[in-house]
This record gives C-alpha cells, structure tokens and sequence, in this order.
C-alpha cells in the first residue's frame, strides 16, 4: 500500500487538514510499513525458565509434548491459543519416510493449570498420518528455510489475545525454537502457518486433492 493509499484509507475517519494530522498519518504509516515487514518472517524465540505462572506454565507445556525427546531428523510445529486447547504437530523424516503425529491436550492444559498449578500433565488425544516424499522434502525444506530467516521484529507490538506458533527443530544438539502471534493470514508467515494447520485439519485424510493444494501452498513459499 503506497502512502497515497494509507492516506486516503485513514481519511475515511476524518479530514486530514492540518500539518500535525499529517505527520501522524506519515508515523502511523511508517509503523504499518514496518509490520507488513515483520510479517513476513518468524523471531527467535527462547523458553525463560522462571518462577512466573505463565514461564512454568510453558515449561510444563514443553514436558508434556516431550520437547526433551526431539530428534535431528524432526520438527515440532506448537499451536497456543488463548482459549482452545494446546495442539502439537511433530514431522518426522524416518528412513525415507515422513511420519505426521497431531496432538491435541484435552481440555486445554492452561486452564486446568491456571486453578492449579500442581498439576503437571493432562489428557490427550493423538492421530498419526504420513506425507510422500515429494510433499515431505519440500515441506522440510520450508520449515528450514522459515527457521533460518527468522529475525527479530523491527516495530513493537503489543498483542494480547490470539495464538501463538512455535516452530522447533535440533540443530547441532541444540533446540532452535521460532515464533508468531497471530499473523496476518495473507502475510509469508501467516501462509506457513496456514500449511501446518492444514495439515492438521486433514491428517486423518490427506487425499491427492489435498496434498496437491498443500504442494502449491509450499512451492509458492518457496518460490
């Protein structure tokens, strides 16, 4: 969106009359640039180990989907929504074949947690699925490329409610974790979000249709 274009979009609360109304609307533009920015990549993101509710919390997330059992050859792909239940989708290249394992905590573990924080596991529920090779190599290809790219944002921005995405993989022995908040859907993370959630809605029933859609969805990315 050019600045004309902003300009003539924030009109629409209001006439944009005086020098003081116009260097708001050039600052508001500047941070709007540097969010479609940031919207393109993943951040670095690190596990705090404190004594704050919400860090025991993500520690004790961390224990239940076994992070500490995380192989070379995998990705861990953890969805963290505000009110739904934690889900966790781990890709897995064995020999020459990509495993698919979806689950879900059942009912959402921080809210069981938050009314009592003695409690250190929870139900689940599990479904397991697996991709062809030429989905698998180009999906892990993707989710390396996401990793590698991520960066820290430019604009600060405050977001409360929403899901957060994390994306880990081992790289030399070490768990190398990314994130996202709530992207924009059109957005390049948004979009890789998207693939990994399609998974998930189909992995009971990833027919050609489906596979060949997620196959364009990542030839695009990686374009």
């Amino acid at each position: 969106m050019t600045f004309e274009e902003y300009l003539e979009d924030q009109e629409r609360f209001g006439k944009i009359d005086t020098p003081e109304k116009l260097a708001f609307v050039k600052k508001s533009y500047e941070s709007y640039l540097s969010h479609v920015e940031d919207s393109k990549y993943f951040e670095p993101f690190e596990f705090r180990e404190s004594d704050h509710i919400s860090d025991v919390y993500k520690q004790r997330l961390l224990a239940i989907f076994k992070f500490d059992s995380i192989r070379e050859n995998e990705f861990f792909f953890m969805i963290k929504p505000s009110f739904q239940p934690e889900q966790l989708l781990v890709l897995t290249l064995e020999n020459t074949r990509y495993k698919l394992k979806h689950t879900e905590l059942v009912p959402q573990y921080w809210s069981v947690y938050y009314y009592n924080q003695y409690i250190k596991t929870s139900d689940s529920e599990s479904c397991e699925s697996e991709l062809p090779t030429f989905i698998g190599d180009k999906l892990f290809a993707l989710l390396n490329k996401t990793i590698t790219e991520a960066r820290k944002p430019i604009g600060k921005w405050l977001v409360l409610d929403g899901t957060a995405y994390t994306l880990s993989r081992l790289i030399d022995g070490k768990l190398v974790t990314v994130s996202k908040h709530s992207p924009d859907d059109a957005s390049p993370s948004g979009k890789v979000i998207a693939v990994m959630t399609q998974l998930i809605q189909h992995i009971s029933n990833l027919n050609d249709d489906i596979l060949n859609d997620i196959k364009s969805k990542i030839d695009h990315l990686l374009s």
